[in-house]
């Protein structure tokens, strides 16, 4: 088919008019492009657009030109250098990594001789291999490629003046970087750098300051450290003077970084990443060179600051452990004893490693250590000399290989003995099993080290001596962590440890089953293993809920079937049958109360509380009074003045069952809950308080009790006892300060504590003090502008 023609377009051609010449026609076109070139101010300055000219250059030639601009403007060099976004590692160490390769092969006739490119590789970059820090084949040793004989007989003035460019070239992009990987202090930097150069330093790490983290520092670190040591023994004399100031600043800033971090802010780092930290450093502590000693020293203060991280033990001639006790004594024991004995457990080194080792770690002459547990500090000092300063002495394994030697500066000599010195935050090393779990237990007791990574690699390092008791504490605690993975870890570790599992073992398992929404599962197995009678420790487990993340499943919703099940599935716990029945009470009747059943969960707990021996001790007091707890809380739920008395009757009539019964302040503390919507919850809690007070004691007040008083004088408006109230708090506050912490010593844990009394919660409660005297303070001032309004309506 055709197309039907297109119409002709008109010629858009200028129309036809007189001739001119060409000079007026070119005098007006520059006159026109004048006009619409020239800027709204007017003036000529503005002629050129530099932004459109920079656009429409290549990258290459943005360089020279800026290189230019700062060295006509040298001060606009501290306005760029904020303004440069912070390199990331990748491209520092490829950097560092490309103007060391320059220094190599700058080296005359270095091309077959040297050897081959220094591995490097810290976790990224898959275009080399990881180099020996992480555990790969050491630090090639420049020693053996570039020997004299090597140079040809070249002086070495020459290949000094051949090397000179690509030195300050390497040295410009060490310190260049250096700065966003920098843990040094600026007034501890060296004062020999000029304090234009300085200036910028500290501004570059002002401002990247909060984005450094230790793992980047290290990568760095020891990237530039294998640069410096895979150089010739020339190149490596012409740096040193350079680099090697600034890097020993920079690694001992970062070991105190970690120290700070972990001793004493609680951080923590993966185990993985801190073995390749300490292989790293081991194995520039280990090679020769210009670096070499430094290298040993920053070992040496790992060992000392944050050695704990992998439990490594010190072991030191205690002959030559006092104040007076010299480098050059102290080595030729350890020549003269057994130089191929490592000082450190589970460490070989070399011999003049381990000579350099020794006189780094001093103990006292007044302390021994006698067999493998006992501990006695009734050793005559000998010889006299002070104790070195925050020495402390722990229990280690003995080191007997060492001998007695003479000592010029120590008559006479003290008995062989073993001691050892060890950081505060360290723990020795099980012997047993028993001390396993004991440690543990240590561990889990204080809140500095109450965490599952730290028990875990701790228990990882004692093969042999896990127990079921260690394997059921950690799988406990995995499960309160809702780490469910860590708990099928643990079980499997069990099984490849052939440890076999015991009644709480299976209590644990139906545990983790149940919190991870199995019920029925765990149900059917139980009922499998125990078709007779479950054991009232495995029935307990079932009344346990999920967590509230698993809460909106089918099967939870169905509370009541399960509640019947269990119930046609009793086992007996009556008092003095089965020991521990009343927190089978206690568990019964929370769930209970769960389901809307008070009166039911009244009735077991009055039938338990009338069958209960004359005398019974504490504990089992305590955990009866925690069932009564369970029933007030119930009655707190309803809030009026006609709710509180119905809980106080029914607290006098619990308490009165048996004569060691006692209310405790979270007792007081649950009945005054139902006064929340009272009209005079303030005056009707402060009468409860005191009649307490006079019948059970002052023990039924504690600072909550205080604080919801307090809180209700505060709604009622009645600022007399809140001032009452808050002067009680004051008081308490002031007896606790005087006091001060209590000095004795903790003994070892034999249970795991609580959470609640590792963490008390005092900030939360000083928190709310706070904010209750700021309400106080509001109303005390609406009733004075009120007392004010009525005062001048009376004048008028």
């Amino acid at each position: 088919m055709d197309r039907s023609p297109t119409p002709e377009r008109p010629k858009r051609a200028a129309p036809k008019r007189a001739r001119v010449s060409p000079s007026a026609e070119s005098g007006s076109k520059e006159e026109k492009d004048s006009k619409e070139n020239k800027a709204p101010g007017g003036t000529e300055d503005n002629d050129v657009d530099v932004g459109v000219l920079l656009a429409s250059l290549p990258s290459q030639s943005l360089l020279p030109l800026l290189t230019s601009l700062l060295s006509v403007q040298p001060s606009l060099k501290s306005i760029i250098l904020p303004l440069i976004p912070r390199p990331t590692l990748e491209t520092a160490l490829q950097a560092l990594a490309q103007s060391a390769r320059k220094l190599r092969d700058a080296y005359p006739y270095s091309t077959t001789s040297q050897p081959g490119t220094p591995t490097l590789g810290f976790g990224f970059g898959n275009t080399r291999p990881v180099f020996g820090a992480f555990g790969k084949p050491p630090i090639p040793q420049p020693q053996s490629a570039f020997s004299q004989n090597q140079n040809g007989g070249m002086r070495e003035s020459y290949i000094v003046s051949r090397l000179r460019p690509h030195i300050t070239e390497f040295v410009a992009a060490c310190m260049s970087y250096m700065p966003y990987f920098s843990y040094v202090a600026v007034a501890s930097q060296s004062a020999s750098a000029s304090t234009t150069a300085q200036s910028h330093s500290t501004t570059l790490q002002s401002i990247h300051k909060e984005h450094i983290h230790p793992s980047e520092t290290y990568q760095f670190l020891a990237a530039l450290t294998e640069h410096f040591m895979s150089q010739p023994p020339l190149t490596q004399s012409s740096l040193g003077p350079l680099l090697l100031p600034r890097l020993s600043e920079e690694w001992k800033a970062w070991v105190h970084k970690l120290d700070e971090s972990v001793n004493r802010q609680g951080g923590m780092f993966a185990a993985e990443v801190v073995r390749k930290w300490e292989s790293g450093l081991e194995t520039f502590a280990s090679s020769q060179g210009e670096g070499a000693e430094l290298m040993r020293s920053v070992r040496d203060l790992w060992i000392s600051k944050v050695g704990w991280f992998q439990w490594r033990e010190c072991f030191v001639i205690t002959q030559f452990g006092t104040c007076k006790s010299t480098r050059e004594a102290a080595t030729g024991v350890a020549w003269l004893a057994n130089p191929s004995r490592s000082v450190f457990n589970n460490f070989t080194r070399p011999e003049y490693l381990r000579v350099h080792l020794l006189p780094a770690h001093l103990v006292r002459d007044n302390s021994s250590f006698h067999g493998k547990s006992v501990y006695r500090k009734s050793v005559p000092r000998v010889p006299n000399h002070r104790s070195p300063r925050n020495a402390k002495t722990v229990p280690a394994r003995p080191f007997d290989s060492l001998n007695a030697g003479s000592n010029d500066e120590s008559s006479p000599l003290a008995p062989p003995q073993k001691t050892a010195v060890r950081v505060n935050s360290t723990l020795e090393r099980a012997r047993s099993r028993k001390s396993l779990y004991k440690n543990l237990l240590r561990l889990l007791s204080s809140p500095r080290t109450a965490s599952l990574p730290i028990l875990l690699d701790y228990h990882e390092l004692h093969h042999g001596l896990r127990s079921v008791d260690s394997y059921n504490l950690l799988i406990s605690l995995a499960i309160r962590h809702v780490s469910h993975g860590v708990v099928q870890f643990l079980l499997n570790g069990m099984t490849a440890d052939k440890i076999p599992g015991n009644l709480e073992t299976e209590k644990l398992k139906t545990r983790w089953f149940v919190r991870s929404g199995l019920w029925e599962h765990a149900w059917f197995q139980v009922t499998a293993a125990h078709p007779k009678t479950i054991p009232l420790s495995l029935w307990l487990e079932f009344f346990h809920g999920t967590k509230r993340t698993a809460r909106n499943t089918a099967a939870f919703k169905s509370p009541e079937a399960r509640f019947q099940t269990l119930m046609q599935n009793l086992p007996v716990f009556l008092p003095n049958e089965v020991k521990g029945s009343v927190r089978a009470v206690r568990v019964v009747v929370r769930a209970m109360l769960s389901l809307n059943r008070p009166q039911s969960a009244l009735t077991l707990a009055l039938r338990y509380f009338n069958g209960l021996p004359r005398h019974v001790n504490v504990k089992w007091t305590q955990q009866c009074v925690a069932v009564i707890d369970a029933l007030i809380a119930y009655e707190a739920k309803k809030r009026g003045l006609l709710d509180f008395y119905t809980a106080r009757r029914k607290l006098n009539l619990l308490l009165a069952i048996h004569p060691s019964f006692r209310p405790t302040p979270k007792t007081l503390y649950l009945l005054l809950g139902t006064l929340r919507q009272a009209k005079k919850c303030g005056t009707v809690s402060w009468q409860t308080l005191t009649k307490f007070k006079t019948r059970w004691g002052p023990q039924v007040e504690d600072r909550r009790v205080r604080r919801r008083v307090a809180s209700y004088a505060v709604v009622e408006r009645r600022l007399e006892i809140f001032d009452k109230v808050f002067d009680a708090e004051r008081r308490s506050r002031m007896l606790v300060r005087e006091a001060g912490p209590t000095e004795q010593p903790q003994p070892i844990p034999s249970t795991r504590k609580a959470f609640r009394e590792m963490f008390p919660r005092h900030g939360y409660e000083e928190r709310l003090w706070k904010s209750l005297s700021i309400r106080a303070l509001k109303v005390k001032l609406q009733l004075q502008h009120a007392q004010n309004d009525r005062d001048r309506v009376i004048s008028t």
